[in-house]
Order: C-alpha cells, then sequence, then structure tokens
C-alpha cells in the first residue's frame, strides 16, 4: 500500500523544483551577471576618478600665479564627473572628447552600455539596471552617478619624513605636492528585477508621491566603489612654469641673481685672465636645458 500511494511523487516533485527554483533562477541568472558586471564598471569608475586627480591637482591658478604663458590645468570633480558616464559607462560606439557639449543629457537608458539593460518578465521593452538618485526631477536634470573625488596628505610617520624631505627641496624654489594620497569614489543606484519583489503588489502602483510610474513593491539599492592610491604629482602650468620647476631642484640656482651678475660682468670686463670666464655669460649658474618638448609644441589655450 505505502508503493502505490508514494506512486508519481518524483515527477511531482520535480515540476515543484522546476516550477518554483529553476526556472525563476534560470531567469534572473542574467540580472545578477548584469549586477556583477556594473560592480566592475563602478570600480573602474572609482579607479578612473582617482587617477584623474593625481593628474589634475590644484584648486585653481592662484597657486601658480607666475606659471607663463600656458595655462594651468585644473580639474575639478564636477569635471570628472561629467566624463564618468560617458568614459566609463557609455556605449561602445560613444566618442571620446576632450570636452562635453554642455547641452548633453546623459540618459541611462539611451547612452548606457548595452549589458546595463535587462528584459523583464511581462514586459515588452527592456528596462535599464539604473536608477536616477533623484527620480522625481524632471528627465534633464535626473541623477545617476554621483562621484566623490580628493586629495590630501598620505597617513603615516614615513609620509611625514618624505614630507618633510621635501619641503627641504622646496627651497631652491620648486613646488613639490605634498597632498599625495588620493581618494576616488563612484556610487550607482541598481534598479530591482520583478522576480526579486514581492508577488503580492507587483500589479499595484507604487503608493509613494514621485514614484507613480513604479510598482510598490520595486526597490533600488546603491552600489559603491572607492579606490585610493599614493601617488606623485607636479602640475605643470605651462614652459616657464616648467622651467622653473626643474630649475629649483639645482642648487647653484641661488647664485644665479641680478647684483651677483652685475658684479661677475664687471670682473670680466677687468682684463685679469682668472677671471675673464667668470661673467654670466660663460658661467651660467643653475642652468638647465629642457629638450622633451620644444616651447612651440606647447599650447596656449
Amino acid at each position: 500500500m505505502s508503493i502505490s500511494r508514494n506512486k508519481g511523487q518524483s515527477l511531482v516533485e520535480l515540476s515543484v523544483l522546476l516550477a518554483f527554483v529553476i526556472a525563476p533562477l534560470m531567469l534572473i541568472l542574467p540580472y545578477f551577471s548584469k549586477l556583477i558586471e556594473a560592480r566592475h564598471y563602478n570600480d573602474m569608475a572609482a579607479r578612473y576618478i582617482a587617477f584623474e586627480k593625481t593628474v589634475w591637482l590644484e584648486k585653481g591658478p592662484q597657486n601658480y600665479a607666475n606659471s607663463g604663458y600656458g595655462r594651468l590645468a585644473v580639474k575639478q570633480t564636477t569635471d570628472i564627473s561629467k566624463e564618468v558616464p560617458d568614459r566609463v559607462f557609455g556605449k561602445i560606439e560613444t566618442a571620446i572628447n576632450s570636452s562635453l557639449p554642455s547641452s548633453l543629457v546623459w540618459n541611462a537608458k539611451e547612452h548606457g552600455y548595452a549589458t546595463f539593460q535587462f528584459n523583464q518578465s511581462k514586459r515588452n521593452d527592456a528596462q535599464s539596471l539604473f536608477a536616477a538618485f533623484n527620480p522625481n526631477a524632471e528627465q534633464s536634470k535626473q541623477q545617476f552617478f554621483k562621484v566623490e573625488s580628493g586629495n590630501g596628505k598620505a597617513p603615516g610617520k614615513i609620509s611625514s619624513i618624505t614630507n618633510g624631505s621635501l619641503n627641504l627641496l622646496e627651497l631652491g624654489g620648486t613646488d613639490f605636492n605634498d597632498k599625495s594620497f588620493f581618494t576616488g569614489r563612484s556610487s550607482i543606484q541598481i534598479a530591482s528585477h520583478l522576480l526579486l519583489e514581492d508577488e503580492r503588489f507587483r500589479n499595484q502602483p507604487s503608493n509613494i508621491s514621485g514614484r507613480e510610474t513604479k510598482r510598490r513593491s520595486e526597490f533600488e539599492f546603491v552600489m559603491n566603489s572607492s579606490l585610493s592610491l599614493l601617488a606623485d604629482g607636479w602640475n605643470v602650468g605651462g614652459p616657464k612654469h616648467n622651467y622653473n620647476q626643474v630649475r629649483g631642484l639645482v642648487p647653484s640656482s641661488f647664485l644665479d641673481g641680478d647684483i651677483l651678475n652685475k658684479a661677475r660682468n664687471l670682473l670680466s670686463k677687468s682684463g685679469v685672465p682668472i677671471v675673464k670666464k667668470l661673467g654670466p655669460s660663460d658661467l651660467k649658474f643653475g642652468h638647465i636645458a629642457i629638450e622633451e618638448l620644444p616651447k612651440e609644441r606647447y599650447r596656449n589655450e
């Protein structure tokens, strides 16, 4: 009797397993693969943000007022945040420009990389993996990315000793950057998948103001990535500043002054053989020759 009662049990168990475990798992696996992809790209964004700070350091050109005829390179967090969407999360065919047009409004569904789109069950069109941090704002002002960056003094006693040594070298006129601890942080908000939401509220609209287009159980969660690195950086503000930065590392540059040069010039004209070659045109204290890039190759804009 017990055998006849258990007849077909394996088929029923398999059907339940297929319907409630394997089938939903197969449907939701692509979504989780996109989450892994989003994590990878968000880590790339944090790295990009941090490394951009190693190149563009200062807050304004007032730090190098006498930088010559080349414009000081300045890059703020707001500038980096405008580049992150296209450079990291944008479509492959998106052109990378050094300056983005101010009229461009980045939209996650239209401009986002194809892998960040997914189809939910019972939906005909694809949904973006990204959700705006401010969904109540108009589309042109919706924020899909949060970017934070900064640089400060490196922690630790060894870094303090290093900074002290750099301060001594700065006596020659070279400006070293002692804020060499760079940080980058990228945050994106991920939209939920239908299969992860409460089945009881799937067909009910949200009762939260500003979320009328969402389901009641639809949710988002924030994905954060950060990177910190130690790096040295020189901010060159043009040919003249580049020249002065290197010249400041030459100790004999202290002897190159107007009063001393005039005295040397008079001595060289005295006719005494031993001092004839001490003139500023023959003996150049602190002289350097930069040959890496000719001055005419520097752009003034």
